[in-house]
């Protein structure tokens, strides 16, 4: 939704793209939902049933318990992945509240009463 929120907002697109474009995206959101999960879950188990037991990124789901092993395991392999998207989410949500005080601030003159461009109309429908 960040990554959506942020494109509309920032003027790559429009808030009513082209359709096309509109599925595309669509496909894409579903590729990296169901695709990022299914990726770590696979490195995971590839990790953990080939790795080296004796390492101290070894996953060790299994071994003691049905979950990561050791607190550095579940650093990496649960929070790891969380924390990147809580930092990605927070800098697309800042870049986005940028363009919004950026509009806001270049639009500020239309709502002047005195303007010359200045339709309630326009306002209404906006």
């Amino acid at each position: 939704m960040c990554i959506d929120i942020w494109l509309a907002f920032s003027g790559l697109r429009g808030f009513y793209g082209r359709e096309n474009m509109e599925k595309t995206l669509y496909t894409i959101f579903r590729v990296y939902a169901w695709g990022s999960p299914s990726l770590i879950v696979l490195f995971l188990f590839v990790f953990n049933t080939y790795g080296n037991q004796n390492s101290s990124f070894y996953p060790g789901i299994g071994v003691n318990l049905c979950f990561l092993s050791g607190h550095l395991q579940i650093l990496l392999y649960y929070f790891g992945p969380i924390l990147l998207l809580v930092v990605i989410n927070t800098v697309l949500f800042i870049l986005t509240a940028i363009n919004i005080q950026k509009v806001k601030k270049e639009t500020s003159m239309l709502q002047d009463p005195g303007s010359r461009r200045y339709n309630s109309r326009d306002d209404e429908k906006k």
